[in-house]
């Protein structure tokens, strides 16, 4: 599912915000294995809320053309440089092994 962040995007200039989430947690759950993702509950539900609020760890995943995750950034090494040369890397890549 795609969203733009609504109420709780806190950057007011018009970027948008993507979040992968689905429409329960049993269906949830296999895609935060799957990337490796901790969560845990922050705080009970909020009266009026369909789902408690949870806490996670940023991550930013580098894919490549098949889907396959390349690399895993934490806070600690979001890098712009170390980005950009990581994609870079990854463009220069044959074709071939990019599809792969």
């Amino acid at each position: 599912m795609r969203s733009n962040g609504g109420a709780e995007a806190r950057d007011r200039r018009g970027l948008d915000w993507h979040f992968l989430t689905t429409r329960a947690g049993r269906e949830l759950a296999p895609l935060l294995d799957g990337f490796g993702q901790d969560v845990s509950v922050a705080a009970v539900k909020p009266a009026g809320q369909r789902a408690p609020v949870l806490s996670h760890i940023l991550k930013v995943y580098l894919l490549d053309a098949s889907g396959t995750v390349r690399e895993i950034y934490s806070t600690s090494f979001l890098h712009p440089a170390v980005l950009l040369n990581d994609i870079r890397t990854l463009l220069a890549e044959p074709a071939g092994k990019r599809a792969q």
